[in-house]
């Protein structure tokens, strides 16, 4: 649960930052700054989740064979 709250922070970061300079009048350098922000804190996260993934013993998820919806 700890991990999916930093991932929202992040996710909310770059929410904020790509809203900010969508909207605002900023200079080229200041816009090439904020994608190189968005641009780490992406990759960080896509990081993270690929080491949470694969932690799982098993995967998860529909493709991996397990857990139908029916009991026998």
């Amino acid at each position: 649960m700890n991990d999916f709250f930093f991932e929202s922070l992040t996710i909310q970061r770059i929410d904020l930052v790509a809203r900010l300079v969508s909207n605002a009048r900023c200079s080229s350098d200041d816009r090439e700054l904020a994608l190189s922000w968005i641009a780490e804190m992406t990759t960080t996260l896509a990081a993270d989740v690929e080491r949470q993934i694969q932690k799982r013993p098993q995967g998860g998820g529909v493709n991996s064979g397990g857990g139908g919806g029916t009991l026998q």
